[in-house]
């Protein structure tokens, strides 16, 4: 309980690259624990994180509005959005195109279902981000998340708001959770150029 520091983590020698947040103790706990076990000033807290990070990164850097509702809901492929996720986030993550399912991901598309079916269905519903496709986003990604959140947190701080850090999540008291929120889809749109929503977990009583 006492790693209380956190500092960022770069990668490749470039402060583009990476950049988020490490060393705090609640980043070791499960997100049922933290919200579950956690006290900040003696109260309960809850989460606070980005949905659909990646995907809405990606269209905030070719400068076009993601499509409406979930993103991960792709015509030709209705009821497999864990897949797809995985998969839509692996293509965005990889450094080269990907010619088969990514790991652990075939199990969760129809028997028989071809990748380069499930890819076609991909590029047609997010044409705008297929070019970015295999170009190795996750670093680049983590860095613009990780400006996103310290920006959040020192507008935060400004507010008394206290805000533990997890990636693209922030645990404040349960109190403040709709402040943080705005703040955080606020300095989203600042820092990325895009909407994005911000979901609220208080967890179970």
């Amino acid at each position: 309980l006492d790693s209380r520091r956190v500092r960022r983590i770069f990668n490749n020698a470039s402060l583009e690259c990476g950049g988020r947040l490490y060393g705090g103790f609640w980043q070791a706990l499960s997100g049922e624990e933290r919200v579950r076990d956690l006290r900040i000033e003696g109260g309960v807290v809850a989460s606070v994180d980005f949905a659909q990070l990646g995907v809405t990164l990606a269209y905030g850097r070719v400068g076009v509005a993601p499509p409406e509702g979930d993103l991960y809901e792709v015509p030709g492929l209705r009821g497999r959005r864990k897949g797809v996720k995985q998969v839509l986030n692996a293509l965005l993550a990889a450094e080269s195109a990907l010619t088969r399912y990514p790991p652990k991901t075939k199990d969760l598309f129809p028997s028989g279902r071809k990748f380069a079916d499930v890819l076609d269905d991909i590029h047609r519903h997010h044409g705008p981000i297929a070019p970015l496709f295999g170009t190795g986003l996750s670093l680049w990604m983590q860095n613009v998340e990780s400006r996103v959140v310290v920006s959040a947190l020192l507008r935060l701080k400004q507010l008394a708001v206290v805000a533990l850090p997890v990636h693209d999540c922030l645990v404040v008291p349960v109190h403040h959770a709709e402040l943080t929120k705005a703040v955080m889809e606020m300095t989203f749109t600042e820092v990325a150029g895009v909407k994005v929503t911000a979901v609220i977990d208080r967890g179970s009583p």
